[in-house]
């Protein structure tokens, strides 16, 4: 298996606490991880179109290497030794809409 493919399993099998464990490791965005938070805190009927380009563009960049997984939900901020981090998770009001 690959490091996306491990990634994936982790949190399927762990579920929100394997969030909740990469947010409190400082884990950053890397080759096979990205950290999504919806422009509209989910509360459209739809996908934002903000998000819709976000999401174009991680499944665009994942696909051009070996995958990876979008968490959506997870804030980010810049950490200037170890790039951008998962830093909180924000909730969304409709998230089946997302």
């Amino acid at each position: 298996m690959g490091r996306a493919e491990d990634l994936f399993e982790l949190i399927v099998a762990r579920g929100e606490q394997a969030i909740d464990e990469l947010i409190d490791a400082r884990a950053s965005e890397e080759l096979f991880l990205d950290f999504k938070r919806s422009a509209d805190n989910g509360s459209g009927r739809a996908l934002h179109n903000s998000d819709r380009a976000n999401l174009e563009r991680a499944i665009s960049g994942f696909g051009n290497s070996e995958g990876g997984v979008i968490v959506w939900g997870v804030d980010c901020s810049r950490n200037p030794a170890m790039g951008r981090c998962g830093s909180r998770k924000v909730s969304a009001s409709c998230p089946a809409a997302i």
